[in-house]
């Protein structure tokens, strides 16, 4: 249930941004991406058309990188897109979520793969 530390969206906007700040500034709250208030349910795509419309552009990008280079390593990714090697571990984190891409080898000799859509 929506709460004034609990907000349910059912895509991302990047106006939600604001919010978030709103909460740090505040006690704090979550923000549930891809659930239906009224229904209290998830309707957040798992794979659609590769990455649905939803996600951020910066996730977009990332996934773009390594369908481009897939032996990019995570440091190679944050230095190319110009952001942190945490955020490119949390686009990852989600993109092998919704099962786009995953880990084939180790971390030294390994590489990504874009996983082909059914």
């Amino acid at each position: 249930m929506e709460s004034q530390i609990v907000e349910y969206k059912e895509s991302w906007r990047d106006e939600y941004l604001k919010w978030i700040c709103g909460f740090a500034n505040a006690q704090g709250g979550k923000i549930l991406i891809g659930v239906n208030g009224d229904k209290g349910t998830s309707d957040f795509p798992k794979d659609s058309q590769r990455i649905p419309k939803e996600i951020s552009e910066s996730v977009r990008r990332t996934y773009d990188a390594i369908a481009l280079n897939p032996r990019l390593t995570i440091k190679e990714l944050a230095e190319r897109l110009g952001i942190s090697d945490r955020t490119i571990k949390k686009h990852i984190a989600f993109l092998k979520e919704v099962g786009l891409i995953e880990r084939v080898g180790g971390k030294t000799h390994g590489h990504w793969e874009v996983i082909p859509q059914k």
